[in-house]
């Protein structure tokens, strides 16, 4: 396995408390009367790069909360790898729920409810929040509080790119219908979401068809060295700059042997084909071998090595003129579970 890879963090989002309410006199004296603030230590634990989460009530409306000290808020919490830490504080009655919603883009994970157990001022808890998928809450301050089973994914490999250094890719083009398509590579230092991204342009002569397999060099798994692949997770950032030229193909492609193997990238079921003019994000999540075409790559401890990248395709039916397609990728993220 190549070890050039970026490292996967564990963030801790401390929720500081808003303010301390004691009953009267000594000991602990009766609950407050009303909401109070709940310490809450929402855990990043190895989500893909991206991600937030959104706190709601427990009719999925935004739930306010505060940050250090600043006015009130709502909205989405970055949990992105490298962030700094965020002090938040929110209040909440007795045998309130809060609901927590991992979003990566437009693509939301599993909502978890996580309902208060008393009202002591100054309380703590924790939710972790791991691979966008999963949320789980932990502490004596849920009513049935769930401690995070041992996981499979608790030290993944992950491979990432946000093309802002140099190239770790080779690119290999396959004419699959006519001749003279051909294609070109950049990394553009800005214009990417954020900072740079890899521009790709194909110019596809009238009845020619072209496939493109981008192959990323900065690393690789072998399942008979590392042990065997239990899930994985992808995703990438993608748009075009020139319609109406038409769709691109897009498709999540993993070679091992002489084998490929893709999954198409939303949007259009048979090539993932995507024409959207600004970023989008798109995550696939816990990928088995059943989920690629065709579905016998081997994860298994006696699988060979595996390379990870990413393919495009483009189509010009028409009988005459030349279509150029320029469209761009970033934050290419492979997340292996072994």
């Amino acid at each position: 396995m190549s070890t050039n890879q970026t490292p996967v963090l564990v963030l801790a989002w401390l929720l500081a408390a808003c303010g301390s309410e004691t009953g009267p006199g000594s000991g602990p004296g009766p609950q407050p009367s009303g909401p109070t603030a709940l310490l809450v230590n929402l855990k990043n634990v190895n989500v893909i790069p991206g991600t937030s989460v959104e706190l709601l009530t427990a009719a999925g409306a935004p739930k306010a909360y505060r940050i250090a000290g600043g006015s009130e808020t709502t909205g989405p919490i970055a949990l992105a790898l490298g962030g700094a830490d965020a002090q938040v504080s929110v209040l909440m009655d007795a045998n309130e729920e809060l609901r927590i919603l991992p979003k990566r883009g437009s693509t939301e994970g599993t909502t978890k409810s996580c309902r208060r157990k008393g009202r002591t001022a100054g309380a703590s808890a924790e939710v972790h929040v791991a691979e966008l998928t999963e949320v789980r809450c932990v502490g004596a301050e849920w009513d049935a509080a769930e401690q995070p089973p041992a996981s499979d994914c608790l030290t993944p490999v992950v491979l990432f790119d946000n093309f802002t250094t140099g190239s770790q890719w080779t690119a290999t083009m396959t004419i699959t219908t006519g001749s003279g398509p051909t294609n070109t590579v950049t990394n553009n230092g800005s214009g990417g979401n954020p900072g740079g991204y890899r521009h790709m342009t194909h110019s596809i002569p009238a009845s020619s068809a072209m496939v493109v397999n981008h192959i990323y060099t900065g690393g690789n798994y072998n399942p008979s060295a590392s042990g065997a692949i239990r899930r994985m997770h992808y995703s990438e950032d993608r748009l075009l700059f020139n319609p109406p030229n038409g769709a691109v193909g897009a498709r999540f492609l993993i070679t091992q042997g002489t084998g490929q193997f893709r999954i198409p990238l939303a949007l259009n079921p048979a090539n993932g084909g995507f024409s959207n003019t600004t970023w989008e994000s798109i995550p696939l999540l816990r990928l088995t071998p059943a989920s690629f075409s065709p579905a016998t790559v081997n994860f298994s401890s006696t699988g060979g090595v595996i390379n990870f990248g990413y393919q495009r395709s483009n189509t010009n039916s028409s009988v005459s003129g030349t279509a150029a397609n320029g469209h761009g990728i970033d934050n290419w993220t492979v997340v292996i579970c072994h």
